[in-house]
């Protein structure tokens, strides 16, 4: 029996789903920090599709599925970063006490995953 590339893709992503879930939910004070960066990851994300959308604005008129599929370069990446240091900038008496734990979680999730 030959495993389809695409079928262990897949499974691997469910799997690593279920680990980040079980992590998350394993410790109560882990649980604010790891929110708090789920907040930054999730408005960093938000801001790529933006970003894409304004840069490929003539691809969004032709064919606008294509946009979210179509590989994107170094522009989305930095105003993505920018429109994000910005937003937490404006927004960081709510972020200012887990500013270190954000390196921390840098570092460390990808060894808990």
């Amino acid at each position: 029996m030959i495993l389809q590339p695409l079928f262990v893709i897949r499974i691997l992503s469910l799997v690593i789903g279920i680990a980040a879930i079980w992590l998350m939910t394993a410790k109560k004070e882990y649980n604010k920090i790891m929110e708090c960066y789920l907040s930054v990851l999730t408005t960093w994300l938000f801001a790529f599709i933006g970003a894409k959308v304004i840069t490929q604005g003539e691809l969004l008129l032709s064919y606008p599925v294509s946009v979210l599929s179509y590989p994107s370069g170094t522009e989305e990446f930095y105003i993505a970063c920018a429109v994000t240091v910005l937003w937490e900038w404006r927004h960081r008496k709510v972020h200012i006490k887990n500013g270190q734990e954000y390196v921390f979680m840098l570092a460390v999730l990808p060894m808990r995953v």
